[in-house]
C-alpha cells in the first residue's frame, strides 16, 4: 500500500470512529459557539459567513514576468468566500469553500478558475478530541516565486488524530496525515513540473500549547516529515522541525504569532546538499490608538526547485505594512517587502549553475474607504522588480487597479 493510501485509511478508520461514538451520544443539535459565534447568517445549529471580493481590478504591465518583452493587459479577480460551523451533539464542524476567477481581457489562455474546500471535524469528549481534518484544491496560478508561469495545481490533504486536555490551560495534540502535490505537465526548463516535483509528503507532529495568561499562548511542536517523489525519487528525503513561540489575542496591545525553530532536512541522495538551519513563520499587528495599524511578517522555510540542477532553495521573506486612518471611513495603506531565494545546488552540478540567489522587490501604496462595518472600496498600486544571477529571470512590473470586498 502506497504511504498516501495508508494515511488515508487510518484517516478512515478514525472518521469511523468518531461516528460511532457520535451514535452512542445524544445527536441534539446545539447553537454554535467558537470561530462561528460572530458568522452574520445563523441557521439552527448552521451558521454561514460569506465573504467576497474583487481586487487587481486595472492594468498590469508585466503580466507574465518577461524580462524581454513585457505583455500588459487588463486583469480582475473575483473570489467568493463561505465559511460554515455545524455542532451536533459533540461533533464540530468547521469549513471553508472558496472559488476565485482569474480574468485577462486579452490574454485568454492566462484565464483560469480556482477552488478549494477545508473542512475539519472535531469530537469533544471532554478531556480526549478525536478529529479529522482534510483539504482538496486545484489552482492555476504562480504556485511561488520560483515559478513564474500560471501552472496547474492539485493538493490533496487528509490528516487525523486527538487532542488531550490536561487542566485548563494546557492542550497536546498529536497527528499524522499525508498531502498529495501533483503539477500539470508544463514544461519548464529541461523537464516538465510533474516529473520533478510531483510527490507525496507524509508527516507526524506533536504540539503543546499553555496558556500563559488570558492573551498569550505558549506553542511548541515537533514534526517528523517524509517526501516521496512519483518520478524524481533521487529528490526523495526526510526532516524534522521543532519550533517554539507565542499566540497573542486580538485583545493584546500586539497581536498575531511568532514561531521560531530549526529545520533539519536530509535528501536520500548523496549529490543533494544538507540542510539544518533556522525557520520561521512571524506575523505580528501593533495597534496605536485606533488610528494606526503596523503589520510585520517573517518567514523562512525551504522549498524544492523545479529544476533539476538545484535541489531546493531557501526562502527568506520580510514584508512591512502600514495603515492609517485619516477620517470617518477613510484610511492610506503603504507596504514594502523582500524575499531571498538562496539556492542550494546539487554536488554534481556544472560551476555555472552554482552558487545561485534571487531577489524579489515589491512596493505597494493604496487608499480607500468603508461603507459600513462589512464593505470597503479602494484603490492600490504595486510595483514589483527580480534580481537575479539568471539573466531571463530578471524584470519588473506595475499593476493597480480598484479593490471591493465584503465581510473580510
Amino acid at each position: 500500500m502506497s504511504v498516501l493510501g495508508s494515511s488515508l485509511s487510518f484517516a478512515r478508520r478514525l472518521l469511523s470512529a468518531l461516528a460511532l461514538v457520535l451514535l452512542a451520544a445524544p445527536a441534539v443539535a446545539q447553537p454554535v459557539t467558537g470561530g462561528g459565534a460572530d458568522a452574520r447568517l445563523h441557521l439552527g445549529p448552521l451558521a454561514l459567513d460569506p465573504r467576497l471580493s474583487v481586487r487587481d481590478v486595472g492594468i498590469d504591465t508585466n503580466i507574465f514576468n518577461d524580462a524581454e518583452a513585457p505583455v500588459r493587459d487588463f486583469t480582475a479577480v473575483i473570489g467568493p468566500e463561505l465559511d460554515s460551523w455545524v455542532r451536533l451533539g459533540r461533533l464540530y464542524w468547521s469549513g471553508t469553500s472558496a472559488v476565485r476567477w482569474n480574468y485577462y481581457r486579452e490574454n485568454r489562455s492566462q484565464r483560469s478558475i480556482d477552488l478549494a474546500q477545508d473542512g475539519r471535524l472535531d469530537l469533544d469528549l471532554g478531556i480526549v478530541m478525536p478529529f479529522v481534518r482534510g483539504h482538496a484544491g486545484r489552482t492555476r496560478q504562480r504556485p511561488n516565486l520560483e515559478i513564474d508561469a500560471r501552472v496547474q495545481l492539485d493538493t490533496r490533504d487528509l490528516a487525523g488524530g486527538f487532542g488531550l486536555r490536561f487542566g485548563p490551560s494546557t492542550f497536546v495534540s498529536l497527528e499524522h496525515g499525508a498531502r498529495q502535490v501533483e503539477f500539470g505537465d508544463v514544461r519548464l526548463g529541461e523537464a516538465t513540473l510533474a516529473e520533478t516535483l510531483n510527490r507525496t509528503e507524509t508527516a507526524s507532529r506533536v504540539a503543546l500549547q499553555r496558556a500563559l495568561t488570558p492573551l498569550t499562548t505558549l506553542n511548541v511542536a515537533a514534526e517528523y516529515r517524509s517526501d516521496d517523489f512519483e518520478t524524481a525519487v533521487d529528490r526523495d528525503s526526510e526532516s524534522y522541525r521543532l519550533v517554539g513561540g507565542l499566540d497573542l489575542r486580538p485583545l493584546a496591545l500586539v497581536a498575531g504569532r511568532a514561531l521560531v525553530g530549526v529545520r533539519s532536512f536530509r535528501p536520500d541522495s548523496p549529490m543533494a546538499p544538507r540542510f539544518t538551519g533556522t525557520v520561521a513563520d512571524v506575523e505580528l499587528t501593533y495597534q496605536f490608538r485606533d488610528l494606526t495599524r503596523l503589520m510585520g511578517l517573517v518567514a523562512r522555510d525551504i522549498d524544492y526547485s523545479y529544476d533539476p540542477a538545484q535541489a531546493y532553495y531557501v526562502s527568506t521573506a520580510w514584508r512591512l505594512s502600514a495603515i492609517q486612518a485619516l477620517g470617518p471611513g477613510w484610511d492610506i495603506t503603504a507596504h514594502a517587502g523582500r524575499t531571498r531565494l538562496a539556492y542550494r545546488s546539487r554536488l554534481d552540478a556544472t560551476i555555472d549553475e552554482r552558487d545561485r540567489r534571487d531577489h524579489v522587490l515589491v512596493y505597494g501604496l493604496g487608499f480607500g474607504r468603508r461603507l459600513g462595518t462589512d464593505m470597503r472600496v479602494g484603490v492600490e498600486i504595486e510595483y514589483g522588480t527580480r534580481r537575479s544571477s539568471v539573466r531571463d529571470r530578471t524584470y519588473e512590473g506595475l499593476r493597480g487597479g480598484g479593490t471591493f470586498s465584503y465581510g473580510f
